[in-house]
């Protein structure tokens, strides 16, 4: 253990931080570990450093630490991070990915494709964690073996785009977390009166939601790319029939989305032509993904 009761510009010097987190990580080699993978952040207290961050950061950058240490994101607290011997182990973690999500969900998007996950990573060793980790990521996709706090659906010409369940419905997924580590069902959580937070609809929710909904709904029909507003406004509970049909729009005027009427009115039925959009002197009743 590094002393650490003074400065390291008084007492330790970076080359010496350095080492001693090189050490720390080769002492866990070869066996199933806590710290894998690490970070910065947990280097410094299993080190025992009660200095300051920046030291830490700094250490980091150093050549003692890179020749043997890949980080995620350079100069990140907590990016995960492994012996460069274990890039591929570091790439395939689940802790890369939420790291990815969360780092990148920091803007106002909140679903990303696996390109633009891997773009959160270093570019060292000539992109290998970046590589890796799409190919790793495109296999779970696949085998639907996501973290289960990490959704999943299609965006535009079929790409998958990630997203953090908190960021899709904050309410039911903290309750249903909860529920979940406690063993007890949602409904006793509700009558508990649990206090969770509560986000207002937003341009992104919805998106998000009248995609999945979308996609679920076509596959259950057929997959023929015809889905009917009442069918989708009955989905959405959450949003009012004007916030529907403003946020609607706006994927229409993004391309992401048509609308078309039936072929026969008399065909209509009472809920369609209720959920319906009059335009131009025509009933627009049916969704479809622009581009499928």
């Amino acid at each position: 253990m590094i002393s650490t009761k003074q400065p390291a510009t008084t007492g330790v010097t970076p080359s010496e931080l350095a080492s001693a987190m090189v050490a720390a990580l080769q002492s866990d080699r070869g066996q199933t570990s806590i710290h894998f993978p690490s970070t910065l952040s947990k280097l410094a207290s299993q080190i025992g450093w009660e200095g300051s961050r920046k030291a830490i950061v700094k250490a980091s950058c150093l050549r003692i630490f890179t020749d043997n240490v890949i980080v995620a994101r350079r100069q990140t607290w907590d990016a995960p991070l492994a012996l460069i011997d274990h890039v591929s182990a570091l790439a395939e973690d689940s802790e890369t990915l939420l790291f990815a999500l969360k780092y990148r969900s920091q803007n106002k998007t909140k679903a990303h494709t696996p390109a633009e996950l891997a773009s959160v990573l270093t570019n060292r060793l000539g992109g290998d964690l970046r590589k890796q980790f799409r190919q790793s990521l495109q296999q779970r996709i696949q085998s639907q073996s996501l973290p289960r706090t990490v959704g999943c659906i299609a965006g535009g010409q079929g790409r998958p785009r990630l997203f953090q369940l908190q960021d899709l419905q904050p309410q039911a997924w903290q309750l249903a977390i909860l529920a979940a580590e406690n063993n007890n069902p949602v409904e006793d959580r509700q009558k508990k009166n649990v206090q969770v937070e509560t986000v207002a609809p937003s341009s992104d929710r919805f998106e998000l939601l009248f995609d999945a909904a979308f996609q679920r709904l076509c596959q259950s029909q057929g997959g023929h790319n015809f889905v009917d507003l009442a069918s989708l406004r009955t989905a959405l509970p959450e949003f009012s029939c004007q916030s529907f049909d403003t946020e609607l729009r706006r994927l229409r005027i993004a391309r992401r989305y048509r609308l078309s009427g039936a072929e026969n009115r008399n065909d209509i039925s009472p809920a369609q032509r209720s959920a319906g959009i009059s335009e131009a002197g025509s009933l627009l009743i049916y969704a479809q993904r622009v581009g499928s």
